[in-house]
């Protein structure tokens, strides 16, 4: 919500200024029965059973540095992330293992993290502040 939502919230305000706008940011699952949501905005893959899904926007996931921190410790192949500082995010779709496995990085497992977090745009705040990267 924080990432992609937020930036949109003016020109949806504007072109639909009638609708009452009610954001919860949370991991559960939505009950729709209850009469308090229209939408659910979820990032996943998208297997929610006897609901409509529609995907908003496609998306990779890749490594996130600030032009600092690459200024001062630049990275040319995945493997050079093993030397760097890394920042750990709790999020289930955002794995540092299973990134590094996809781009032939086996010995990721061993790798410790710098920071770790619960919340995904902790992790990213952290990365742009020059602290280290995150995915």
């Amino acid at each position: 919500g924080l990432m992609w939502l937020l930036p949109r919230l003016s020109s949806f305000q504007e072109a639909n200024g009638d609708i009452q706008l009610n954001l919860a940011c949370s991991y559960e699952n939505v009950s729709f029965s209850n009469g308090f949501y229209d939408i659910d905005v979820r990032h996943g893959y998208g297997n929610w059973d006897n609901l409509e899904v529609r995907t908003v926007r496609g998306e990779f996931i890749a490594p996130l540095a600030s032009p600092r921190y690459l200024e001062r410790h630049p990275v040319k192949a995945p493997e050079d992330l093993l030397a760097h500082r890394l920042i750990y995010s709790e999020t289930p779709l955002v794995q540092w293992k299973q990134w590094f496995g996809r781009t032939g990085v086996p010995q990721a497992a061993q790798k410790t993290f710098d920071f770790s977090f619960d919340r995904s745009y902790m992790s990213l705040e952290t990365s742009a502040l020059g602290l280290g990267i995150a995915l």
